[in-house]
């Protein structure tokens, strides 16, 4: 699945069961933006789905897809059990299910989980409030609160709060009908005001996390109109209640969002929509459904009609959400409700056909009108473009050629049911029919859309594999600038937001809705604060306190606060020193302690989003917290050798939540225990499932987390018994390195070097230890925390004659030795002093006039170098990785060069792929070996040419040296002469 799916819903699971499975209440997610308060996004900790499938299963993208089906199947279940209540036979009911399931809403909106959840609870729950309305008694009212809790917890706040207003219609429309019977309408308040205090009580919590976050979010204090009529369903998406495939052929031409116009509910649904309003109704509160639908329809249209801005200005909570089009869910929930409480297949047998012949004849009418008008804007057909897969037809179909194929597809499906709707005598056969048309409408319209707003064209297994290979727990960070954990740095070829959630990375980065109203205004209006911010690590020190207004000539290190702030701190004579150290000791989301060594006093900011509920200690004794640069937090630390703990904590949310949970199983049990009593028959039924469903949750959990711990530790006791082995044959023989993403948990193999390989982030560090060591040989363990394969590369570069491999998730083992040089596609040393490939400019190759070695070397006035082309071929059209290495040196700070590599078929750019290597470089002046790897799964064809050049980004003079090219294919080809050589 793609877009917000896996961007924003899988990073937020994902860190959840993180949480979870290493015992921490999820309060806190450093991962992004600053940091956030978790537990205050209102579609977030409290959803008991979260704590279900985390505890068992833990998320990854596979298990999410799951739940999302999951959702799917519960909408229609939920539909038909909504049905079963006003007695609508078993087939009409299953069919029309099947046309909410699969409904424009779930299939267009499928990457928004809050809006699938939320649309898959609404038919239960009011199937729920109405019988609570028609029989207040303690059965209903605990069914419906329990529904109404799930929808608060789970759904998207904005479909909660139009669900809300909804139920109130139905409450109003029935206090009405009761309102002459005196002793229904008191036992009907009465249980209407128990049912408010159980879902007040229920929701404290909720509550109080909204409360809390208001005054750190505006939004929560509601939103500008501009912002609530974002992406509308226009007047031209009235196409999708009969050609749904049109809006994903081309979404500006709806003028919306993609996601936002189809509200398709069935060709079939449509139809017995339309049948049911030329006939009779058979039941009255379906008028309620009918005016609600239409009304919802309206409001839909956002700034195309008056109604959203009207709600918005004068009814409670409409201010709080955006989209106008979430309220399509209701349209295609109330006009499938208006159809099936009034369709009645029995009368069709009898008296009703020919009604229906007329509809349905002018539904072909209409069809026929459009595909013939459709047809005459055609150009070309892709649909029958054989160059092209069947999925990039229905990709790339341009929208006029998708009304003809699903008008074509419509007309066939009308003309079948119509044939044997007339033949058909039997009631039994008839219901198959209703069934078997839905069914195939839906499958086949589902197929026809889920390319443009379901799926994307990513392997789920690969992607789940890559998540395997994260860190699991929370590693210690490196302190390093923090600019480097950008989403971009953290880039991979599953997600494009918020990439840092899955390699554990502390960043300033990200794209969620709780962005805090702080950060807001130091990115927005402070841009040169954010940006000194940035270039300092996690943890850093400062003496440069200003007052908050005195934004001017900002300095490496700012810290500024407001003027009472700042008169505490001001007199204590702050100054940092180039020894002071920071060590991080140890790292969970709500829990951090450091050791600090300063000569002085300082100011110790921390880089994330000061809050409520955050706590800091120095040597265990509680200290003030000082809001710092707009956004983030510091505190005072005395000079000395001291021990420093940041603690977030919550305890009225830790016991809200508890009774919230309390209150839901007390439901659940009372609803059990009710429906037992009423019905003797389901005793066993109902004992066999709850201590089922007890037992396997149980089993899984445990399960999963012995499985968690067992990924956690991964290759550890045979990297131990490597170490150990090649420690106590040849001590001197082989350098050990371990790379562990993690605290002490666990007793770990002495190593001669130990640190964490964050993806590329400190590989410049791995490269000096390379560097330094001289042994014939070296092993390189990690655990909990896939290296790179510009990790793999650089180690292979100094260490070519691989021994030994072993990778097994995040962990793995790596023994290689310097025994026989590399085997390389294309090498460059520039010692002829001729020209080549890589260097047509003969005066760029300088001497050094100490070693005698030749390089290369840019020019300031250069943006880029020439440009080695590599001719794909029958050896090598089969290429999945190519790695370029080299030395580098600068001579200026604040460098910065790319090495791009791209592919060109003819003038056609195939692929383009660039990567900054000045994380490799060193000091001025010293030469650093530098990798770039380049994974690929083109289709390579002949001729295809890769193309591999240096982009000098900052125009500042830097040399290169030893260039070599490793392609890695299903043959081997020799390497490549270079000229004079």
């Amino acid at each position: 699945m793609k877009w917000d799916f896996v961007d924003a819903y899988l990073p937020s699971r994902y860190f959840f069961s993180e949480a979870v499975l290493n015992n921490i209440f999820p309060f806190w997610n450093p991962y992004m933006l600053y940091g956030i308060p978790f537990y205050a996004d209102l579609v977030s900790v409290f959803n008991p789905e979260f704590w279900i499938v985390a505890n068992m299963f833990g998320y990854s993208n596979i298990t999410l897809q799951f739940v999302f089906i999951a959702y799917i199947f519960i909408a229609g279940i939920g539909f038909r059990y909504f049905l079963r209540q006003f007695a609508v036979d078993e087939s009409l009911a299953l069919s029309f299910s099947i046309a909410y399931m699969l409904s424009g809403f779930t299939i267009g909106n499928a990457q928004h989980l809050g809006f699938i959840c939320g649309f898959a609870l609404l038919p239960i729950l009011v199937a729920a409030y109405l019988k609570f309305v028609w029989h207040p008694d303690k059965l209903s009212l605990a069914r419906v609160a329990l529904i109404l809790l799930l929808m608060i917890f789970a759904g998207y706040p904005g479909l909660t709060i139009i669900v809300a207003y909804f139920l109130a219609g139905i409450f109003i429309y029935y206090l009405i009908l009761y309102f002459n019977q005196k002793q229904s309408i008191q036992r009907f308040l009465v249980y209407h005001a128990l049912l408010v205090g159980l879902v007040i009580a229920g929701s404290l919590v909720f509550l109080l996390a909204f409360f809390q976050a208001r005054p750190f979010l505006s939004r929560y204090g509601g939103l500008t109109l501009e912002s609530a009529l974002m992406n509308p369903f226009t007047i031209r998406s009235f196409w999708s209640f009969l050609f749904p495939m049109t809006t994903g052929a081309d979404s500006a031409y709806f003028n919306t969002d993609a996601s936002m116009s189809n509200a398709y509910f069935g060709l079939f649904g449509l139809l017995f929509f339309f049948y049911a309003l030329t006939g009779r109704i058979k039941e009255k509160v379906s008028l309620l459904f009918l005016f609600s639908g239409v009304f919802c329809l309206l409001v839909a249209l956002g700034n195309q009609f008056f109604l959203r801005e009207f709600l918005f200005d004068y009814f409670p909570l409409m201010n709080l959400f955006k989209y106008p089009a979430i309220f399509r869910s209701l349209t295609i929930f109330c006009f499938l409700a208006f159809a099936g409480l009034n369709f009645n297949s029995e009368q069709l047998l009898s008296i009703n056909k020919k009604r229906l012949v007329i509809i349905v004849g002018l539904f072909m009418v209409f069809i026929l009108t459009v595909m013939i008008w459709s047809i005459g804007k055609i150009d070309a057909l892709v649909v029958f473009d054989k160059n092209l897969s069947l999925v990039d037809r229905l990709k790339n179909i341009p929208i006029h050629e998708a009304f003809v194929l699903q008008g074509f597809i419509h007309l066939i499906l009308l003309s079948v049911f119509l044939l044997l709707v007339i033949v058909i005598q039997k009631q039994q056969h008839l219901a198959w029919i209703f069934v078997s048309c839905f069914a195939i409408d839906g499958i086949v319209s589902a197929q026809l859309n889920l390319h443009h707003t379901v799926i994307s064209d990513r392997d789920p297994v690969s992607f789940a594999a890559y998540l395997d290979s994260e860190p699991k727990g929370f590693p210690i960070p490196d302190l390093h600038p923090i600019v480097e954990n950008s989403d971009k740095n953290a880039s991979n070829n599953f997600t494009w937001r918020n990439n840092n959630v899955f390699p554990k990375r502390v960043t300033f980065d990200g794209l969620v809705s709780f962005k805090s109203d702080g950060y807001y205004l130091l990115s927005e209006k402070y841009p040169e604060v954010l940006n000194a911010m940035k270039q300092q690590a996690l943890f850093f020190f400062s003496d440069d306190v200003k007052e908050l207004t005195d934004t001017a000539g900002i300095g490496e290190t700012p810290v500024l606060l407001s003027l009472p702030d700042l008169q505490k701190v001001k007199a204590k004579n702050l100054q940092t020193d180039q020894n002071d150290q920071i060590k991080i000791i140890d790292f969970s989301p709500n829990n951090i302690i450091l050791q600090t060594e300063t000569r002085h006093n300082q100011m110790l900011v921390f880089q994330q989003n000061y809050y409520h509920g955050w706590q800091v200690y120095v040597d265990g004794k509680k200290q003030e917290i000082f809001k710092t640069n707009f956004a983030l937090m510091s505190t005072l630390v005395p000079g000395g050798e001291h021990v420093v703990r940041f603690r977030y904590k919550n305890t009225p949310v830790i016991w809200l939540f508890v009774f919230s949970m309390v209150l839901f199983l007390a439901l659940t049990v009372l609803l059990l225990q009710q429906s037992v009593k009423n019905n003797n028959v389901n005793r066993r039924k109902v004992l066999i499932l709850v201590l089922g469903f007890g037992l396997l949750f149980v089993v899984f959990t445990i399960l999963n987390r012995y499985l968690y711990q067992k990924h956690k530790k991964g290759l550890l006791p045979e990297i131990q018994q490597e170490f150990k082995s090649l420690k106590s044959d040849s001590p001197q023989e082989t350098t050990t390195f371990l790379s562990y993403a993690s605290g002490s948990e666990y007793v770990l193999p002495e190593a001669d070097y130990q640190f964490y390989l964050d993806g590329n982030i400190n590989i410049s560090d791995f490269g000096d230890v390379l560097d330094k060591v001289k042994t014939p040989k070296f092993a390189l363990g990690w655990v909990n925390g896939a290296v790179s394969n510009e990790v793999v590369e650089l180690l292979t570069s100094f260490y070519p004659d691989v021994e030994k491999m072993e990778i097994k998730g995040s962990s793995g083992f790596i023994l290689a030795g310097n025994g026989k040089p590399g085997q390389y596609f294309y090498e460059e040393d520039f010692n002829s002093g001729a020209t080549s490939e890589w260097s047509t400019n003969k005066n760029r190759i300088k001497r050094d006039s100490i070693t005698n070695n030749r390089f290369y070397t840019f020019a300031s006035n250069e943006d880029w170098g020439a440009d080695l082309k590599i001719t794909i071929d029958e050896n090598t059209n089969e290429l999945n990785k190519l790695a370029v290495a080299g030395n580098l040196r600068f001579l200026k700070k604040n460098s910065a060069v790319n090495v791009v590599i791209s592919v060109k078929r003819d003038k056609e750019q195939l692929d383009y792929y660039t990567m900054n290597i000045g994380r490799f470089a060193g000091s001025v002046g010293e030469w650093k070996r530098f990798v770039i790897v380049k994974e690929y799964d083109l289709e390579l064809l002949e001729g295809d040419v890769i193309h591999i050049y240096f982009w000098n980004l900052t125009k500042t003079r830097f040399d290169i040296d030893n260039l070599k090219v490793k392609m890695v294919n299903g043959t081997e080809r020799p390497k490549l002469k270079v000229p004079g050589k």
